[in-house]
Parts: structure tokens; sequence; C-alpha cells
């Protein structure tokens, strides 16, 4: 018997060494996948049904050693393995059981094993201490059922299978601890090795990057050892400074002129400091002795150990950047020089308005020097009529990123304002966004003196040509007020005549206030006004003259207008010497109609449309000209004015007449928004 079991161990030793070096390659336990533990089982049960088929097949004896690859596959693989291994041994052994007896006691040997090696996985932790319970166990158990089934019941048999199982348990644990030892060795050394091949790798390709970066980057690059001579130049420092790598390789660094104490005094703190610097400008020479210009950056290179083994050294060429901010410096001094001579005044605000720079000029001017002006926001100087436009255009100016002129009151020192007639430029960044503006800005209080004296003149010429026509129609209802009085002296009942007489009198004092308002001194008051109401009260005034020369003027005006900003009195000049225009140029009776009405999202369009005689296009040309009149007696500054005034006021004058057919003035202006 034991020779047989002799024979059954090395059988068994044969199949473990085939499994774990053939079949499993790699450690198999429990945390593996399900997989791979069923294929272990599988192998495992293959084991134990070749030993039963052995022992049947040469007649070996009673038993074998089939349950030791089985407590192997509870061992490692767990309940996934040994139910596995034992589903294997179940399979063959119902194969076999016509040339086999005792059927059902093999079975119940077979779960018996299962279960039991599955319980003292469950209980022992320790996987030497299970293998020693599961051998123990199954010592027991086969020789109890298999001496009542067998016949052989002399306990010398049993003591010798129990001995050989032991020792077969033994032998069978120690090869398969070693042989999956000997796996996971040979896994990690497959590991190590692949590990090893990706860092040969990696350290290839950042070694192939590295020498990429070096040979295509624009800027000079140095590798220098620690003694400071050359290892390795890149291109773009031959092309700089004209050397060959050849020519200077092992050779101290040609390009550092002999009196430079910057390029030692950096090498000697990165030695000692560690730390590297950057972006010193200096000045190398090259191959032909020429100078240039670089920002140079320096670190040093150590190797794995944190041996200092080098240097690396960049350089910028920046020679054609100091020639631009040289001459840069150049233009700036000279428009600084122009700005600090020029009689006008030139200034540098910033977006919000606050000054970066003042030219000299604002002293004599505005009685302030630069430096009261630096740092200082403009609004508060501007005066508070004129504050809303300035403000306004200035946000128009920054959305539409273009200049803009107007005129404003500015705050001289000693209290009183000067006209300033101002050009808003914007500087803009690379972005396109503004950065901030200049401003150049000239002295204008004479010119808008002299612009008031021409508007009262011009006034003053109105007022005189209107005085006939007003004489005349305060005349007739004078005559009519006497005729009644008369009358009034006969006859005790006489309310008609009461209401007549009531109407010609406020008809006399409309006339007569509306020419009063345009003869009196006015002061020049912006204010939010309904368009339709002025033209109302132009109509009123120029009435007389119109009735005069038998002409009909008609108001029309578009319902729900919006309010127009503007100075009143002026605005109503300008539609008087409008409307006396085209009373004049009208030679027969007939008809002038005044239209207001609403052409865009911005403007007013009033339009005065007469029956006149008409303008040739040549002379059309010259309407608005300082003295160019088509009147016999015209001064040739009425329309001036009148063009001046809605300037002014962001508006503008448009003309089409026809030859004998009339002539059609349009005036647009600006009006206030709901939404603001």
């Amino acid at each position: 018997m034991l020779k047989d079991l002799c024979v059954n161990i090395s059988i068994l030793l044969s199949f473990l060494f085939v499994i774990h070096y053939f079949i499993c390659k790699e450690p198999i336990d429990k945390n593996t996948t399900v997989k791979k533990r069923i294929f272990l089982g599988v192998s495992y049960g293959a084991a134990s049904a070749v030993l039963m088929l052995f022992r049947f097949e040469f007649d070996l004896g009673v038993v074998d050693l089939r349950h030791l690859p089985m407590l192997l596959a509870a061992l490692y693989g767990g309940w996934v393995s040994v139910v596995s291994s034992g589903v294997v041994l179940i399979i063959v052994r119902l194969f076999w059981s016509s040339q086999m007896t005792t059927f059902p006691e093999a079975i119940a040997i077979i779960l018996l094993v299962i279960v039991v090696s599955l319980l003292i996985s469950s209980i022992i932790h320790s996987k030497k201490n299970q293998w020693i319970a599961m051998n123990l166990s199954t010592m027991i158990m086969v020789p109890l059922i298999l001496s009542h089934t067998s016949g052989r019941t002399e306990w010398t048999f049993w003591v010798g299978y129990d001995v050989a199982f032991l020792l077969g348990g033994v032998l069978v644990y120690h090869l398969a601890e070693s042989l999956r030892n000997a796996q996971a060795t040979t896994l990690k050394l497959h590991q190590s090795q692949k590990q090893l091949e990706e860092t040969v790798q990696h350290w290839r390709e950042a070694t192939e990057q590295l020498e990429s970066y070096i040979t295509h980057n624009a800027d000079p690059i140095i590798l220098l050892d620690k003694e400071t001579m050359i290892v390795k130049v890149n291109p773009a420092f031959e092309r700089l400074f004209g050397w060959k790598a050849e020519e200077i390789f092992r050779k101290p660094v040609p390009v550092i002129p002999s009196d430079d104490q910057q390029f030692s005094s950096a090498l000697h703190n990165l030695t000692t400091q560690g730390r590297p610097v950057i972006h010193y400008e200096a000045d190398r020479v090259k191959k032909d002795g020429s100078i240039c210009t670089v920002f140079a950056s320096a670190a040093t290179i150590y190797d794995r150990s944190n041996q200092l083994i080098g240097y690396s050294v960049v350089y910028r060429d920046i020679t054609e950047k100091k020639l631009m901010e040289e001459k840069l410096r150049r233009s700036e001094a000279q428009y600084r020089l122009i700005a600090e001579h020029s009689s006008d005044l030139i200034a540098m605000l910033s977006v919000n308005g606050d000054t970066l720079y003042v030219s000299p000029s604002h002293l004599p001017i505005l009685g302030l020097t630069p430096e009261e002006f630096l740092g200082k926001n403009v609004v508060p100087f501007i005066h508070h009529e004129d504050t809303p436009r300035v403000v306004q255009l200035w946000r128009e100016s920054l959305a539409k990123k273009g200049s803009s002129t107007l005129e404003y009151r500015f705050l001289h020192k000693d209290g009183h304002y000067v006209w300033l007639e101002s050009n808003y430029v914007p500087i803009l960044t690379g972005s396109g966004e503004v950065e901030k503006f200049v401003v150049i800005s000239r002295d204008v209080t004479e010119r808008k003196e002299t612009e008031n004296l021409l508007r009262n003149s011009e006034k003053l010429s109105v007022v005189g040509e209107l005085a006939a026509g007003i004489a005349h129609e305060i005349r007739n209802p004078l005559t009519t007020l006497k005729g009644f009085m008369q009358m009034m002296k006969t006859e005790e009942d006489h309310p008609y005549y009461i209401d007549v007489m009531y109407g010609e009198l406020e008809r006399m004092e409309g006339i007569t206030n509306e020419f009063l308002c345009l003869a009196k001194p006015q002061i020049s008051e912006i204010k939010e006004i309904q368009i339709w109401i002025l033209l109302e009260q132009v109509s009123t005034l120029l009435y007389p003259q119109a009735l005069l020369n038998k002409i009909e003027l008609i108001v029309e005006s578009e319902p729900n207008l919006p309010l127009i900003t503007c100075v009143e009195n002026q605005i109503k000049q300008v539609f008087i010497n409008l409307v006396k225009n085209a009373i004049e140029a009208m030679d027969h009776d007939g008809e002038i109609r005044l239209t207001a009405q609403r052409e865009d999202e911005q403007n007013l369009l009033i339009t005065i449309q007469d029956q006149g005689i008409g303008i040739s296009p040549d002379k059309i040309k010259k309407l608005g000209q300082p003295f160019y009149s088509l009147k016999e007696k015209g001064t040739g500054l009425g329309l001036t004015v009148c063009q001046k005034i809605i300037r002014e006021h962001r508006g503008w004058i448009d003309f089409r007449s026809e030859v004998g057919k009339g002539t059609t003035v349009e005036v647009r202006l600006p009006y206030r928004r709901n939404d603001r």
C-alpha cells in the first residue's frame, strides 16, 4: 500500500508542477476573478480524477490521494475552486460508476471534503493552519467511511494510509507554495521588466522632446558643463551669433564681453543659492564683432544624485525692441515738446475722466497748473448745464470708439467760466478697447460772444421787419373796438359786441406777447419742450406778416410726439427765420405748411414747405454760407445763425427745392427717449 501511495504522491506532484507552470501561470487566491478560480478548480479536479482512474486502471489498492487536490483548491481558490474541482471529480466518478463500487460513499466523501474544507477556511485565517486542519479532518473521515465499505478493518492499514496521506500533504503543500512563490517572483520580474521598458521609453521620449525643444527653440540656448565650457548650442544660437557648434565645443562662451561681470555673478549665485537668474539685460558680441542686446536667463543642471553637472543659458534678442523703445522715447519727447509749447489745451484722460496729463497751456487760459489738474476728474469743472451733454457724448465716444467734438463751459480758477471747443480722440489698445482719451481744446469764448452778438443782430433785424405787419394787425382790432364803442353809446343791450371786443383784445395780447418774447433778451436755459407748441407760437407771431401777403400758415403735427431738449428761444428764432424766408419767397398768395413728425428712433423731422419761386441747385449749395443771401437787402447771416444753433442742438438742416414749385426745408432734432 505504501508503494501505491508513493506512486500517487509522485503523480500528484507532477500534476502540481504542470498546473502551476503551464496552466495557471500566476498565483491565484480568493480575491482573484471568478473565471480564474474556476479554471484553477477544474485543473485540480482533473488531477484528482487522474489519481482515481490511475488506481482503478492499475489496481493499485483500496485508497488513493484524490482528495489532496480538492483541499488545495479550497485552500487557494475558496469555495469557487473547491466546488469546481468536486464537480469534475463527481462527473468522472459517475462516468466510471459501472466499473467501480461504493459510488455513494465516494460521493459522500467528496461532499464532506468540500463542506469541511470551506468550514475550516471560514474559521481559521492562517493558510498553514488551514492546510493542517484540512489534512487531519480528511485523515479521519476517509478511514471511518471506507473501513466499513471496503472490508479493510485492520488498523495497521489505515495507519499506513494516514501516514502516506500526511506525507503527501506535506510534500504537496510545500511544492505548491514553492511554485506559487516562484510564480509571484516571476510575475514581479515581468512587471519590473515592463516598468523598466516603460521608463526607458519615457526617458527616450523625454530626451527626444528635450532635444527637439533645444533644436527648434527660437531663442538661442547654450548648455555648459560645471567648468562653464560649452557642451551644446542650438541652431538659433548659430543664427544669431554666427558661430557653428563645432567651432566652440568645449570652449568658453565667446559671446560675453571681457568686461562683463554679470555672467560670472549670475553663475556664482546659481551655484551658491541654487535659484535661477531670470531676464537680466546684457550686451553680447557676435562673431563679426557687432553688439546685440539680449535678455539672459541662467539655470543649474543636476544629476539624479543632486550633484551639479552644468548650466543652461537662454538668450532672447531684444535689439530691435531696444531700438523701438529708443525711437518711442524720442517720439514721446518730441510730442511732449509740441504739447508743452502749443497754445491749444492738450490733455490725456482715463476712460473715467480722470486727468493723466495736461499741457502747460492750461495755466494762462484756465488759471490752473498741470499739477493742480493731475489725478482729478474733469466733470466737476464743467458747467452744470453742459454736464449732461458732455457725459452723453463721452459715453457715445466710448461705445463707438470714435472721435467727437463739442463746445461747453469750463470753470476758471477765479470762478468764471470759459467756453472751450474740445475734440475727444480715443486711444485704443491692441485688443481694440478704449484705453484713454486725448483731448485737444481751444478757447472759443470770444467767438461765442461774437456769435451771440450776431444772433441778437439777426433777431433785431427780424423784429424790425415784423414791426410793420404787427402794427397793421394791431390797428385792425383797434378800429373794430372803436366802432363797437360808438355803437354801444346808442344801444342799451350789446352782449354780442362785448364778446367780439374781448376776442379782438385777446388776439392783440397774443401777438404782442410773442413779439416781446422775441425782442427782449432771454437766458439760455436748456429745457424740454413740445415742438408742436413752439410751431404754434411761431405761427401766431408771423400770422400778421403772412396775412399782409395773403398767405395761410398751416401747422400739422403727428400726435404724441416726444419732447426735445433745447434752448427754447434759440429754436424759436430758427423757425421764425425759416418761416419768414418762406413768406418772402412767395410772390403770390398760397400756403406754407409746418409739419412735425417722428422720423426714426432718434430724431424728429420738422418740415417747412412753401409755394414760392424755388431755388436753383447751384444756389442751394451756397445756402448757409456767411454773407450769402438771395434777398436784395439780406445780410446773409440768418441761415448761418440757424445752422449754427441747430448744430449746437446736435441736429442738422437740409434744403430741397424746385424752381417754380417751391422749397422744402427739413430740420432734424434729436428727442428724449422714454427708456433713458
